[in-house]
């Protein structure tokens, strides 16, 4: 994996709140604030682990943490943002959009699909076609998913039930991602958490 060469370039950590536009991560009992897209708020949940791709934005006033979920939507975001008048906030929310739609609006120059989105204009929307159609198509699937939101980690009754044991659960978070996706009944699973995760 190639990590980013950012200040801060990536972070794992336990949700702790979330907002409109950003959550609060403990990173061994340091909080921070990361600016995520919006969807990708709205899925993650407190108290599990996450992980994100980080892009670090350094001005004279101000120091702000951007993350995403895997490295194709990171190199996506710092495209954009190498665009004159986009910057990361706007970036941010491009990527609201659905990622091959809008790799395909930029490659195909699809302007009114991209005024649609929120503050880009028409000009903004031209630059951004002149500046990377012919480029955007290159970046292809991730390698890895940040998030490794698998089956059983998503399963809340499976969640409460190895904390009902008194498991933390961060840690329950983490067993569960170990299980093989072939166990799929509950008992199951808790079986094999029980033998093998603690």
């Amino acid at each position: 994996m190639n990590y980013s060469f950012d200040m801060i370039g990536y972070l794992k950590g336990i949700l702790l709140s979330k907002r409109e536009k950003t959550v609060l991560l403990n990173v061994n009992n340091v909080g921070y604030e990361v600016h995520a897209p919006r969807g990708l708020i709205e899925r993650l949940e407190l108290g599990n682990e996450y992980e994100f791709c980080i892009h670090t934005n350094v001005r004279e006033d101000d120091l702000s943490l951007f993350g995403l979920p895997s490295e194709r939507e990171m190199n996506i975001f710092k495209m954009l943002i190498s665009v004159s008048g986009i910057g990361p906030r706007t970036g941010l929310e491009m990527l609201s959009a659905p990622l091959e739609n809008l790799q395909n609006a930029i490659a195909h120059k699809d302007i009114p699909f991209l005024t649609k989105l929120p503050g880009i204009g028409k000009k903004t929307a031209e630059r951004i076609c002149v500046d990377l159609s012919s480029k955007i198509m290159e970046i292809g699937e991730p390698a890895l998913n940040y998030t490794k939101m698998t089956v059983h980690e998503t399963n809340d009754e499976l969640i409460h039930a190895l904390t009902s044991l008194g498991y933390k659960r961060s840690h329950v978070i983490q067993g569960l991602r170990r299980i093989p996706t072939e166990i799929k009944d509950d008992e199951s699973v808790i079986k094999y958490f029980l033998q093998y995760c603690q």
